[in-house]
């Protein structure tokens, strides 16, 4: 999702064990590859590298799911294993897809050295770390969030617009998790604050935050979450600048981020605070 006139989207959070990593395989046909992409993303010490050698059968399966052959789940999951990293040679430089290793689904795809390639795997898969953190605060005793999108995926260059809708009073907070894991928090910033939101009032998104979301690189899944509370709370408490239009969170500033909502939702009670989220697919015009 790319935004005009600014640069748009959730959370990096530190990892304590190896129980709470995001578990990735490596696969290429080329050994050299293979072996320097695990070594990079073992150097990272976030991600639980996996070393499996032998995983045609699995990548066969995940590219006839991918080219619509078969359906479903892939009934030969190999176990430990969330998300495989498919590697190839292109000319003089490399692909690198991060595909789920139970459904086939491609979350993203980018082209460049290994280094680059390695940098932004981890930083998409410590976001999912974070994510999951978050999916884990669903609350089903507090306020319900609807997020609503006109459509299931956006071609690139079509504007994106979404609503959301709350069962109760309160002020609300929009994070953005693009495909390749950037973080941007839309609402608040410096120029709306914490956007207040009423019971049933269908808000719109961008609406009247005086810019445009169009869809772009990077092309994938991208989710949106968006949380509303009874009482203002401070998702930036951690030393985070508020942006202007919106915030950029880079790198660590992620955690600081992620460590900013748990923190604030656990002093309100649950009757006090709902959260929604809702995937869109990005694509590339062929």
């Amino acid at each position: 999702m790319t935004v005009v006139a600014l640069s748009i989207v959730l959370i990096c959070t530190g990892i304590e064990s190896a129980d709470n990593r995001v578990r990735v395989g490596v696969a290429s046909i080329d050994p050299a590859i293979y072996g320097e992409m695990v070594s990079l993303l073992t150097k990272s010490g976030t991600l639980q590298v996996i070393e499996r050698r032998d995983l045609t059968p699995l990548i066969r399966e995940i590219e006839l799911s991918q080219s619509g052959v078969v359906d479903g789940k892939s009934e030969s999951l190999l176990k430990g294993i969330d998300y495989l990293v498919m590697m190839e040679k292109i000319g003089n430089r490399f692909s690198a897809r991060i595909v789920r290793s139970d459904t086939g689904q491609i979350l993203v795809s980018w082209t460049g050295t290994i280094n680059e390639l390695a940098e932004n795997c981890i930083s998409k898969l410590e976001s999912d770390v974070a994510l999951k953190n978050l999916s884990q605060m669903d609350n089903d005793k507090g306020i319900d969030v609807e997020i609503n999108f006109a459509r299931d995926f956006y071609p690139a260059g079509s504007k994106i617009e979404f609503t959301v809708e709350a069962s109760e009073n309160g002020f609300m907070y929009v994070i953005d998790v693009q495909p390749d894991g950037n973080v941007y928090v839309l609402v608040p910033n410096a120029n709306t604050g914490p956007i207040e939101i009423a019971a049933g009032e269908v808000v719109e998104i961008p609406g009247r935050l005086g810019f445009r979301m169009t869809a772009g690189e990077p092309f994938g899944i991208d989710t949106v979450k968006v949380i509303v509370t009874k009482k203002k709370i401070d998702i930036f408490r951690f030393s985070l600048n508020m942006g202007k239009d919106y915030t950029e969170v880079k790198d660590k500033e992620r955690e600081n981020l992620s460590r900013g909502v748990i923190l604030e939702l656990k002093k309100i009670p649950d009757s006090d605070w709902g959260i929604g989220s809702k995937q869109i697919e990005i694509r590339k015009i062929k």
